[in-house]
C-alpha cells in the first residue's frame, strides 16, 4: 500500500512539474510579463533598419540554472530567391546569424539573475509577413520551456489578436505637422496600457502609461517636439502589442 501510494505521489509530482517553468521572460521596452506561449504582433520597414525586440529572461528557480535559446522560422517574407526576409538573434553576450538556429553553447543564470535576449528581422524589399518562435529551454529539462511567437506584419483584426482592444485607429491625421492622435475601443476599463514612440531607428522618443475606459478613447500622441520623419505608436499590454505607423511632416 506505502509502495503504491509513493509511487502516485511520484508520478502527481512530474505531472506538476512538467507545466512548470523556471523563466521568465519580460519585453524589455514595456517590462511587461509576458505570457508563456505568447504571440506578439510587430510591424517592419524596408531599407536595411531590421525590427529589433529586446527581452529579459529571469531564472526563477532556487538554483543556478544553464539555458539554450531556439528559433523557428515557421514563415519569412519571400519576394525571390535572393530577396527575403532574414531573422537572427542575441542571447547573452553572444550573437548569432540567421544560420545558427539553436545557441551551441548553454548560458548558466544564476537564481533571481538574468541575461538578455535580442531578436531580430531584417525585411525583404518589401514589406511582407514574417512569423518567427523562439524557445528558451533549460538544458538538463527538456520540460522546462519558454515559447513566445513574434508575428511580422500580421493581416489579423485588433479583435482577433487582443483580449481587451475592440479596435485601434490608425494616427490621425496622417501625416501630422504638429498634433496627432489615436482612437482605441477597449471593452474593459484598464490602466496597465503603455504607448510607445519611437523613430525609424527603432529608438525610444517617449513613453507613458495611458489608463483606457470601457468604449472609445481619444489618446493624444506626443508629437509637438517631433521632427519630420517616420515614426511608429506601440499600445503595450501584457502580451499584446499595436503597432501604428505615422508620419511627421513640418
Amino acid at each position: 500500500m506505502k509502495r503504491n501510494l509513493l509511487s502516485i505521489f511520484i508520478v502527481l509530482i512530474a505531472f506538476i512539474a512538467k507545466g512548470q517553468t523556471s523563466i521568465t521572460v519580460i519585453d524589455a521596452g514595456s517590462s511587461a510579463v509576458i505570457s508563456n506561449s505568447a504571440t506578439i504582433f510587430a510591424t517592419t520597414t524596408v531599407g536595411g533598419i531590421p525590427d529589433e525586440k529586446d527581452f529579459t529572461i529571469k531564472n526563477t528557480s532556487v538554483g543556478t540554472i544553464s539555458y539554450q535559446v531556439r528559433r523557428t522560422d515557421i514563415l519569412l517574407n519571400k519576394i525571390s530567391p535572393v530577396d527575403s526576409a532574414t531573422a537572427y538573434f542575441c542571447f547573452g553576450i553572444s550573437c548569432f546569424p540567421a544560420t545558427t538556429t539553436i545557441t551551441p553553447t548553454p548560458v548558466a543564470i544564476a537564481s533571481n539573475g538574468t541575461q538578455s535576449l535580442k531578436t531580430y528581422l531584417s525585411e525583404a524589399t518589401i514589406t511582407g509577413l514574417s512569423k518567427v518562435k523562439y524557445q528558451i529551454f533549460n538544458s538538463s529539462n527538456v520540460n522546462d520551456v519558454f515559447t513566445f511567437t513574434i508575428f511580422y506584419n500580421s493581416p489579423l483584426k485588433v479583435n482577433e489578436n487582443t483580449e481587451f482592444l475592440e479596435s485601434v485607429s490608425d494616427v490621425y491625421p496622417n501625416p501630422s505637422i504638429n498634433k496627432a492622435q489615436i482612437v482605441i475601443n477597449s471593452n474593459l476599463n484598464t490602466s496597465n496600457v503603455i504607448i510607445t514612440i519611437t523613430n525609424a531607428l527603432g529608438s525610444t522618443i517617449s513613453s507613458k502609461n495611458t489608463e483606457l475606459f470601457s468604449g472609445k478613447n481619444a489618446i493624444i500622441l506626443d508629437t509637438e517636439n517631433l521632427n519630420s520623419g517616420i515614426y511608429f505608436a506601440t499600445i503595450s499590454s501584457n502580451n499584446t502589442k499595436i503597432v501604428k505607423k505615422f508620419t511627421i511632416n513640418k
